[in-house]
């Protein structure tokens, strides 16, 4: 009688446990999955079922092989033969699977064989983490992107002073690769020609403008410079510090490109400067032979010389701008009638035909 108690309390405790199992089996919210020797699929959890894309009955009684992308089958076969013939007791692999949909997820494997009523079996835990890979795919990209764009990223905590950056940063700045961690004064010291004390100040004023746009040049290698444009955005960082975000970029193929077209106007404008003088005095020469009697030709005389005088204003103006772009230009106010301004712009067209006002 003793026995028989043993025997149902131990039957009981046994049943317990078995639905304690399919209890967390099935409610977990991870993939899994229970296959047979064969790699057949007997069993399957909700989260599988969400996984996959399938409905239940589609996915149990198939091979679990059938979703596994084409590269990773042979790998996998190979350690589930281990495990099926030669007794390892489990195994851990990263496959990629093919949804119903035809879209890819990548999982962690884990498999842990076990044996049930004499029979073996083998229990499958799939980990999702195609976020990671696609955020390691996005990462790629944007390295990419980046080297090929002259740019580098980088994060400045304004607390405590550390510079976080991608590799690229140290070689825009023209910094040591191998001075290991950067600091803000890293950052500040690099510029020259004044730059260094300017992006202080900008960094010092960061939390009442929240953004910074900066250009300046640095020193690269021997007596070398380029220009480098920095621009960035306040925002917050872990335990509520502030951090400037923004990105570093090579400019110095833009500025030389300024450069020159600053040059190219200079030239021209001065070049233009000596017909343009020998066309006005001959303007002038002609309005003093002739005589004013001939009004076609007198008023032919005054339209050349107010076109000639804008042509010297054009000139003037790019020649303004060269030195505008070289911080030489200096302004004059004065006063100007602006009626008389109109009638020079517009004296050159003849307002002829009707009109009516409707």
């Amino acid at each position: 009688m003793e026995k028989e108690d043993k025997s149902d309390e131990f039957l009981g405790k046994f049943k317990e446990c078995e639905q304690r199992f399919k209890a967390i089996f099935s409610r977990t919210s991870v993939a899994t999955k229970i296959i047979d020797p064969n790699l057949t699929i007997i069993e399957v959890n909700d989260a599988f079922v969400d996984l996959m894309g399938y409905e239940r009955s589609e996915i149990c009684g198939t091979k679990i092989m059938e979703y596994a992308c084409e590269e990773y089958k042979d790998a996998w076969k190979e350690l589930q033969q281990a495990m099926w013939l030669h007794g390892k007791p489990d195994f851990k692999i990263d496959v990629c699977l093919k949804r119903k949909d035809g879209t890819l997820v990548w999982v962690h494997i884990t498999t842990i064989l076990f044996t049930d009523s004499g029979n073996k079996y083998a229990y499958t835990v799939l980990d999702d983490f195609t976020y990671l890979k696609d955020f390691e795919e996005s990462q790629k990209r944007l390295n990419i992107s980046l080297e090929y764009s002259k740019m580098a990223v980088w994060e400045l905590d304004l607390d405590s002073g550390k510079l976080i950056h991608t590799g690229d940063l140290a070689n825009i700045l023209g910094l040591s690769e191998e001075g290991g961690d950067l600091q803000k004064s890293d950052l500040i010291d690099c510029f020259i020609d004044g730059g260094d004390q300017a992006l202080a100040e900008l960094i010092g004023s960061v939390s009442q403008t929240g953004h910074l746009e900066f250009s300046g040049r640095v020193v690269t290698s021997g007596a070398d410079s380029k220009w480098v444009n920095l621009h960035a955005k306040l925002g917050e960082g872990p335990a509520q510090s502030k951090v400037l975000m923004g990105t570093a970029k090579d400019i110095s193929g833009e500025k030389q490109a300024d450069r020159y077209k600053d040059d190219f106007i200079s030239i021209a404008s001065h070049e233009l400067k000596t017909p343009v003088t020998v066309l006005s005095g001959t303007l002038q020469l002609m309005e003093r032979i002739y005589p004013r009697e001939n009004p076609r030709l007198s008023k032919l005389i005054d339209q050349a010389n107010q076109s000639m005088k804008k042509i010297n204003e054009l000139i003037g103006d790019l020649l303004n701008a060269s030195k505008m772009n070289e911080g030489q230009l200096h302004l004059q106010m004065r006063n100007f009638n602006i009626s008389q301004a109109v009638e020079e712009c517009c004296s050159h067209i003849d307002r002829e035909g009707k009109h009516r006002i409707i």
